[in-house]
């Protein structure tokens, strides 16, 4: 069990990150997620180990296609990488395929979903990925039980 006020106080202690507990539907007081938000820079959270199961980056497209290679230690380690605004792409000048080929190159492994918040593109994909990650999880910890 997760001791919830322990977790955010080492959260903002140690990388300033906000924490988001969502419940499990139907299961008062059993979570299937725990969302721990970096609220700095993409440096300081890649050096603390905090005993997640998944790491994903949320990369802004209109940041530039360089934040990979200028970050890539945030990036080695994540299995998702999600391009974010990716409606803006145009208006900034940002190139997805040169920024995916980024993240790639630093992170072979990496999920890479180009998504927009704004107009939900991309999201069906990326929800569909993260329920399959929980859903094998909790299989794998049921298994061991």
């Amino acid at each position: 069990m997760i001791d919830h006020e322990k977790a955010e106080a080492q959260a903002h202690q140690y990388c300033g990150l906000g924490l988001l507990l969502l419940p499990r539907v139907g299961n008062q007081g059993a979570s299937d997620l725990l969302v721990i938000e970096n609220v700095g820079n993409l440096i300081s959270p890649a050096s603390y180990d905090l005993g997640e199961n998944l790491r994903v980056v949320i990369c802004s497209v209109a940041e530039g296609a360089e934040k990979p290679k200028k970050y890539p230690v945030m990036f080695h380690k994540a299995n998702v990488v999600l391009l974010n605004k990716i409606d803006l792409a145009a208006a900034s000048g940002a190139d997805l395929g040169e920024l995916e080929k980024n993240v790639l190159e630093v992170n072979p492994t990496a999920a890479v979903f180009a998504v927009s918040c704004k107009t939900g593109a991309g999201l069906d994909g990326w929800l569909a990925w993260l329920r399959d990650a929980i859903e094998s999880r909790n299989i794998a910890t049921a298994a061991r039980a």
